[in-house]
């Protein structure tokens, strides 16, 4: 899983419903291998999903739904958010 999420007392939920994730932070990715290391990972993980959930009109978002859906015929959904009910169309 992916995520740009910075709270960390979200990730032990996540952990606990059996996802697993690449923590760049704790692996110092950035500051061994270089700035555009950790978006290089993240993009390669999204574009190798079996499914993908996004965020509508974001460009990696974008990206990694068309890589699901061309490359792996992957079901995606990008959401709207940022309001209550943003997403019931």
């Amino acid at each position: 899983m992916t995520s740009d999420e910075r709270d960390p007392e979200w990730w032990p939920d996540i952990g606990a419903l059996g996802w697993t994730w690449v923590d760049c932070a704790a692996e110092r990715t950035e500051e061994i291998y270089g700035k555009w290391h950790p978006v290089f990972i993240d993009a390669i993980i999204q574009s190798n999903g079996a499914g993908f959930v996004g965020t509508r009109g974001f460009t990696m978002s974008t990206l990694a739904s068309c890589r699901v859906q061309l490359w792996h015929d992957g079901a995606t959904r990008l959401i709207r958010w940022g309001w209550p009910g943003a997403d019931n169309h």
